[in-house]
């Protein structure tokens, strides 16, 4: 079972001590002079070429961007960051979203972005038939099944 409620995240997650922040998570001055303290969570985004993970990024920080919220993106040898920010019930998250890119070298590294993560976001094309057995290659990679994990059936094919 891959699911977990946001209620229960939460709670496990405000047990834990946040951490202040000393600078904001968005390129501004200090965010704990006034106080606030932020918890910073990782979502990696994972998916064949072509399935539509840019497009599941773009969508997830549509709302943020029009708010303000969203840092620059970031970009080494296919691996994409973007970060945002958000509040929630008081408490403040800094989430910062990572597609992985569909290439074999980074099938070693996945189980240590999975661990590491909140949620682990599994991106699968509708439009393509190898989806459902890419899916269970990208969860067999990561070791274990994820503590967290979403799976997005996306058009394909720009639908």
């Amino acid at each position: 079972v891959w699911r977990c409620s946001p209620t229960e995240w939460l709670r496990r997650r405000r047990a834990m001590a946040p951490t202040e922040l000393t600078e904001d998570p968005l390129e501004g001055p200090s965010a704990a002079a006034a106080g606030s303290q932020a918890m910073s969570i990782q979502v990696p985004i994972l998916g064949a070429k072509g399935a539509g993970k840019s497009a599941v990024l773009r969508a997830v920080l549509h709302d943020a961007a029009l708010s303000g919220a969203t840092g620059r993106e970031e970009e080494a040898d296919g691996l994409r960051l973007q970060r945002a920010v958000c509040e929630h019930r008081g408490l403040e998250f800094v989430v910062d979203m990572l597609e992985l890119p569909a290439d074999d070298r980074y099938a070693p590294l996945l189980p240590h972005f999975a661990v590491a993560a909140a949620c682990v976001v599994f991106v699968v094309s509708g439009s393509d038939t190898s989806g459902p057995r890419d899916l269970e290659e990208r969860v067999a990679a990561l070791g274990r099944t994820p503590r967290c994990g979403m799976v997005i059936v996306a058009g394909g094919g720009g639908q």
